[in-house]
């Protein structure tokens, strides 16, 4: 009896369907300026939803391509979230592969000396052919790394927040949004 029913509301709303597809093609020959109207509405409904198809698809597309600084994984190990070029304002750039080598400085090694506090990884960083170190510090998106030094002052963080970053040095100075590396390319 149900399927009947619905068989029914089918069928009965098929005639309204061609109706309305008549209507459309009626009113598009009878009046010029009204199908120049509908044409732009019809247009400007297009337009806006191909654009939000596009950035959906760009910020998908993006969201695959770059994978998330995962400084649990770096502290352990595990550098496949660093895989790729990282570039500074200054147009310097570090390299990561799979492995955490860098590929601008062969002899550079990830140390075993790592804090994490307030969700950011510094980590001690060995070059074997100068036997000195120096620090990293990895900072994921959305977290603001404002450290304190020696004498109690500390500098705001001036680097982009949405976008993963790295600072390198001896000396960290988070206030130069010049020396901060983001990520550029993933392989």
């Amino acid at each position: 009896m149900k399927k009947i029913m619905l068989l029914t509301g089918v069928l009965l709303s098929l005639p309204c369907l061609s109706a309305c597809q008549k209507e459309t093609n009626s009113t598009n020959s009878t009046s010029t300026s009204q199908e120049t109207s509908s044409t732009t509405t019809i247009s400007s409904e297009t337009s806006i939803s191909s654009s939000s198809q596009d950035e959906t698809t760009q910020t998908s597309s993006s969201l695959q391509a770059q994978p998330v600084l995962d400084i649990l994984g770096i502290q352990a190990g595990d550098y496949s979230s660093l895989v790729g070029t990282w570039r500074d304002n200054l147009g310097n750039t570090l390299t990561f592969d799979k492995y955490g080598a860098l590929a601008e400085y062969p002899t550079v090694k990830m140390g075993p000396n790592s804090n994490i506090h307030n969700n950011v990884l510094e980590l001690s960083v060995q070059n074997s052919e100068q036997m000195s170190s120096f620090r990293m510090v990895f900072i994921p998106q959305n977290i603001t790394y404002s450290p304190t030094y020696e004498d109690g002052t500390s500098s705001p963080d001036a680097s982009d927040t949405s976008k993963d970053r790295i600072l390198i040095g001896q000396n960290i100075i988070n206030s130069n949004p010049d020396y901060v590396y983001y990520r550029v390319d993933t392989p």
